[in-house]
């Protein structure tokens, strides 16, 4: 999952192929990301595809996982994401379900943060208000490997 990243928001074509999905990637880094051209043709996916089931009449999109060949190529990809600020199309990497748990115990933090006004951000399993580490008894002893049953009330 390390090298696999995630596109929120890319309209879906009805009876999308693997291949059509891997050109709707590229495409995207061209023009959404503004990458140049003879680096996308460097990037070699490994696979892109939705994920989950097509649902008749979704009001939304499935996103996208594209897994890269080189990992480095990610870091580059990942970095770009800044010029999706105001569009609706985002990306986001892909965690496994351990840590996308953790995550979701921070969210309601991170977002309480932010609407105060302090500069907070999530890193893999890890929330930062203000550049220090986020603590809280009952959500920190699980992410410390506590049991998660504890952390509930």
């Amino acid at each position: 999952m390390r090298d696999n990243f995630i596109i929120h928001g890319l309209p879906e074509q009805q009876n999308e192929s693997y291949q059509s999905t891997e050109h709707l990637v590229k495409t995207f880094l061209k023009t959404n990301l503004k990458m140049d051209d003879n680096l996308v043709q460097q990037i070699d996916l490994a696979r892109a595809h939705r994920l989950g089931q097509p649902r008749e009449g979704a009001p939304r999109c499935r996103p996208i996982v594209a897994k890269l060949l080189d990992p480095r190529h990610k870091a580059v990809i990942m970095r770009r994401g800044k010029e999706l600020k105001g569009t609706k199309l985002a990306l986001s990497d892909q965690f496994p379900p351990e840590i996308m748990k953790r995550r979701k115990l921070l969210h309601p933090a991170l977002a309480e943060a932010r609407t105060a006004g302090k500069r907070a951000r999530l890193s893999i399993d890890k929330l930062y208000i203000d550049g220090r580490l986020y603590r809280n008894s009952k959500v920190t002893y699980w992410l410390s490997g506590g049991d998660e049953a504890a952390t509930r009330e």
